[in-house]
């Protein structure tokens, strides 16, 4: 049972059978996806997720080579239907991304699902213990890669396979707590996903209906 006073009664560590993405009525077949952060964590555990979930063509995002050809190539040995294309990458480049991102969707047709998993592995401690440099690099990679997708979907909302695009966007139970709360947490960590949380909402809602 869950200790703190949020969300859900009950917290799940690994997935369970009412969200097996086998399940035919979670079914994205003929889904273009696009995933951030897809070498590794839940960015990995995600494309495989969509690959059950029969999605038609990946693009596996991040800016580490070896663990998305090893993502690609085990969703492919798997699943030979799917077809996934390595998009080498920073994040927080919009130089990179924006060229890159269009390339794929003239490629594949527009995205229908995004998923927000990039992340920045942060220092351990409080603000006044973790450099500047650091700090600083945990929120602009968090908070880039949120604008990156809540920048990119919108885009693509009209003429996209399906009528309403998904963005979904990872996120940590930090972002829902109050400070005093996070016990073990590295700061610059937990005020990035807070940060994230709030500049998706108002992408959610400034786009709703777009």
């Amino acid at each position: 049972m869950a200790t703190l006073p949020f969300l859900t009664k009950t917290y799940h560590h690994k997935s369970y059978p009412a969200i097996a993405p086998s399940r035919p009525e979670l079914s994205t077949n003929g889904s273009v996806v696009l995933i951030t952060g897809a070498g590794s964590g839940s960015g990995k555990a995600t494309a495989y997720a969509f690959a059950k979930a029969d999605a038609k063509a990946f693009a596996l995002c991040g800016r580490r080579l070896a663990p998305l050809e090893a993502v690609k190539a085990k969703i492919e040995a798997k699943h030979p239907s799917a077809k996934a294309i390595v998009l080498f990458l920073e994040i927080v480049s919009e130089r990179e991304v924006d060229p890159v991102f269009t390339d794929f969707c003239v490629r594949e047709g527009p995205t229908d699902i995004l998923v927000n998993s990039a992340g920045h592995k942060s220092d351990k401690g409080t603000i006044a213990e973790t450099t500047l440099v650091n700090c600083w690099e945990s929120l602009e990679t968090t908070c880039k890669k949120a604008a990156s997708s809540s920048h990119s979907i919108p885009q693509n909302h009209n003429t996209s396979t399906h009528a309403d695009p998904v963005l979904i966007s990872m996120n940590g139970l930090v972002a829902h707590m109050l400070a005093s709360q996070i016990k073990t947490a590295p700061a610059s960590y937990a005020s990035s996903k807070m940060a994230q949380g709030k500049m998706i909402e108002y992408a959610a809602s400034k786009n709703r209906g777009s």
